[in-house]
């Protein structure tokens, strides 16, 4: 569940099952803005949605595949409020020895186009709204990447058994 932090009664949701819905009545009316032709609907595991928190109609969402034994990395975004999405996977690796799959994905609360995305093994970063990706690695264990967190300036990963590893001041 992904509240907008810029237009009130917004409210972005993601299923274990490809479906994506959205309200713009604080949940009195809900409409389905699923992606269409995702590959296997039935077991695409939508685990993490995030609304923009710089562009109105702005979300991205991570898309799991792993078990139908598909590893590679899905992750999406829309800028008109779910009509289209567009796939942003550009720079990320698809044959990961513990596999590529998307975990999460989360919008800086402050720059436009920074966007951080976490995978089965590894940590990404785009400064181009997901269009490509690089490595943000640096010292963090080749793990899962299970949630990320914006608090002020700093980035904070959760990874999967592992701990929680914070980026001091991302500004």
């Amino acid at each position: 569940i992904s509240p907008s932090t810029m237009v009130k009664g917004l409210i972005w949701v993601s299923t274990n099952n490809g479906l994506i819905k959205l309200t713009r009545d604080d949940g009195a009316h809900w409409e389905d803005v699923s992606i269409p032709n995702l590959p296997d609907r039935a077991h695409a595991d939508l685990d993490a949605i995030d609304a923009s928190h710089t562009t109105p109609g702005e979300a991205y969402v991570a898309v799991d595949y792993h078990t139908s034994g598909n590893y590679a990395p899905y992750f999406y975004r829309t800028r008109d409020y779910g009509k289209t999405w567009t796939k942003i996977v550009n720079g990320l690796p698809t044959d990961q020895v513990n596999g590529s799959f998307a975990r999460v994905i989360r919008a800086d609360t402050k720059t436009q186009g920074l966007v951080f995305a976490g995978t089965e093994s590894g940590m990404y970063v785009s400064f181009n709204d997901g269009d490509t990706w690089q490595s943000l690695q640096l010292n963090l264990p080749l793990t899962s990447y299970r949630d990320a967190v914006i608090k002020g300036n700093d980035l904070v990963v959760g990874t999967y058994g592992r701990g929680i590893w914070i980026l001091d001041d991302i500004s």
